[in-house]
């Protein structure tokens, strides 16, 4: 009799299934080098509105962690030849009862001795296993990005497996240990040993000679009370389970009807010309070199890409603010032809500027593309012109710049696992992981379901990117990437430079145009190093932005940077009330703004009277020294020119 008074019986022999069992979903393959299209590759992506995870985690060598529960060690051992067998834990051993290996036909070459043994279930979570193994994390960020299995998010889904699970179950040894199998044999475990809810999806971890990864196929029986799961050498393995309801968490799950329609959502839209654009802007461009060593470590890209802390391109100075002028150019120039949202400046054009600065580097002008797409998120002058993604009149600013942020994470996952150097890249440190758990930018996996497609697709295009790109420098190219580049469009040719800005700049004097609005009388502003104010008289909405030398731009929807700058006063004045003076002001305290070239804008973002024209006062004090004070005119939605100034 094995646990909770059930009968141990041989799985195999147990009575045909009334429905199907759970299994993953995974999606369709091609041939090498084709791409999934949007809609294959969301169909494809598993559903996670589930009771738990189940992880099941095997390994080759000696067991070196703790183990708990009671009972000793269940064992049964077979001679099985070429011709297959099955092998079952007795029904008297409680620890493994009812354990089974099906060895088929054609799985070993000669008569093997072949050992099964069940003992009590190691104690801890997949996250203290992690930190003992660091391969158990790059398996999970693998399994995450894998091209078939699309359980999880591909950026943070690896943390949240890893944080929401403990073991449970017997521990199993298959012997003898390393025992490489012609063909799969099939491990079936009954339900009674091991604690798990009905609906769960395992999830396999599995240790060879080649490290830690995720396997496929295991699935819960439940109509006849077994886990399955497939290996195709022997090992220990040990069973786990996610401590929390996934359906609770919506970073993590989703229900069937939001998959079918972001499915449809994403397949009516231009998610795979706008990634075809950007593979084919980079791999049909001559003189594209990558730097290896530019590539940060793990903690480093989540903080960067889910709380904007701190910056990994190496792009030279200006060069963000500098792609966003030709985009302002694009912009002011559709207005003047009466058409202010053209979103017509393709991810081709923007990844051949982005390019252009960073020596044809790939990985660089990826993160610089979505640098100037964050940072510029709630800025008219580029989202306004930039191309859709999504095509469903959702979130496009936040698709654009999650689209290259996963690609970015892909990209470099994909450099460090193809030269062995995921060590470096996992684990991620200890704070980061705190941070990841508590949230994900918006937490939108569930709210928002295309958004989370479009991370899917984002990743694949990362992940695509560095496999031609390498390919290629290997001097071999895909059909995929000659037909990409055949049908090269005009825009990869069209693309404006970036030497064609309109700035006006100063370091030591102020223009000659006064305007003539006073800062309040009671109004007290910040002031420094570097004080940058503007002041202007009605009711419209207007913005000041200042960017530092580190491209970190400050104004109403960033107001500091890590350099120390800060806006201090945020106007926003009621239309048809408040038409007195208004004032904002950005500064840097005394000695705190970094030394560097500094650019300061007005935005006119709302006005109260469609076609109002507006003039405004851009002042500039450095180190006290007034350096700008310029009189600017702009009407509703307009951007102004640059202002430089220095502090040396």
């Amino acid at each position: 009799v094995g646990q909770g008074g059930v009968t141990a019986q041989d799985p195999f022999d147990r009575q045909p299934m009334d429905q199907p069992a759970a299994t993953l979903p995974t999606a369709p393959t091609g041939a090498p080098g084709k791409r999934w299209s949007a809609a294959v590759m969301i169909a494809a992506v598993a559903v996670l509105s589930l009771v738990a995870v189940v992880l099941v985690i095997a390994r080759d060598d000696d067991a070196r962690w703790s183990v708990g529960g009671t009972g000793g060690v269940a064992e049964t051992t077979e001679t099985i030849g070429p011709a297959g067998g099955r092998m079952v834990i007795p029904a008297s051993d409680g620890a493994g009862a009812g354990i089974a290996l099906k060895v088929p036909a054609g799985a070993l070459g000669g008569e093997t001795e072949l050992t099964v043994s069940a003992s009590p279930g190691r104690v801890g979570g997949l996250v203290d296993l992690a930190g003992e193994e660091p391969g158990v994390w790059s398996a999970l960020a693998d399994y995450a990005l894998d091209d078939e299995d699309t359980l999880v998010h591909p950026v943070f889904g690896p943390l949240v497996l890893a944080s929401l699970s403990e073991m449970t179950g017997p521990v199993i040894d298959f012997g003898p240990s390393g025992l490489k199998l012609g063909q799969p044999a099939e491990v079936v475990v009954p339900l009674e040993l091991v604690d798990l809810p009905e609906g769960t999806v395992p999830v396999v971890l599995l240790e060879g000679d080649g490290g830690w990864e995720v396997i496929d196929g295991a699935r819960v029986d439940s109509t006849r009370g077994v886990l399955r799961f497939e290996v195709s050498h022997f090992s220990r393995s040990f069973i786990g389970r996610i401590l929390d309801n996934l359906v609770s968490n919506p970073t993590a799950s989703v229900t069937s009807e939001q998959y079918e329609q972001a499915l449809a959502s994403l397949s009516a839209g231009p998610a795979d010309d706008v990634s075809d654009g950007v593979l084919r802007a980079i791999l049909c461009r001559e003189g594209v070199t990558f730097n290896p060593a530019a590539v940060p470590d793990a903690s480093t890209v989540l903080d960067y890409l889910g709380f904007e802390s701190g910056r990994i391109g190496q792009a030279p100075a200006g060069a963000g603010m500098r792609i966003r002028e030709v985009l302002r150019t694009h912009f002011q120039d559709a207005r003047a032809a009466g058409n202010p949202t053209p979103h017509d400046f393709s991810f081709d054009m923007l990844l051949q500027l982005a390019l252009d600065e960073t020596g044809g580097d790939p990985f660089q002008a990826l993160v610089l593309a979505h640098d100037v797409l964050r940072d510029n998120r709630n800025s008219p002058v580029v989202q306004d012109v930039m191309a859709n993604v999504r095509g469903d009149a959702g979130d496009e600013r936040g698709a654009r710049y999650h689209l290259l942020g996963t690609a970015v994470y892909s990209f470099a996952y994909e450099h460090l696992r193809a030269t062995d150097q995921t060590g470096i890249f996992w684990p991620p440190s200890p704070e980061t992981v705190v941070r990841w758990e508590e949230a994900w930018v918006s937490g939108d996996i569930r709210t928002d379901t295309v958004e989370y497609a479009v991370d899917r697709l984002g990743a694949r295009l990362g992940r695509d990117l560095y496999r031609e790109y390498t390919e290629m420098a290997a001097g071999r190219r895909s059909e995929y990437v000659e037909l990409l580049c055949a049908n090269a469009v005009a825009s990869t040719t069209t693309t404006p430079s970036t030497t064609s800005t309109t700035v006006v700049q100063t370091t030591t004097s102020a223009p000659v145009e006064i305007a003539t609005s006073t800062v309040p009388p009671d109004l007290e502003l910040g002031s420094g190093d570097v004080q940058a104010t503007l002041i202007w008289s009605s009711d419209s909405d207007m913005d000041l932005h200042v960017v530092d030398p580190n491209d970190e731009e400050i104004y109403y929807s960033s107001p500091s940077s890590s350099s120390g700058g800060s806006l201090d006063h945020d106007d926003v004045p009621g239309c048809g009330v408040d038409t007195g003076d208004h004032v904002e002001n950005v500064f840097w305290p005394q000695g705190q703004a970094p030394g560097g070239e500094y650019r300061a804008y007005v935005h006119f973002f709302n006005d109260c009277v469609d076609g109002t024209t507006q003039s405004v006062q851009l002042t500039v004090r450095v180190n006290g020294q007034v350096v700008i004070s310029q009189a600017i005119t702009l009407t509703g939605g307009a951007t102004s020119d640059l202002f430089l100034f220095t502090v040396s």
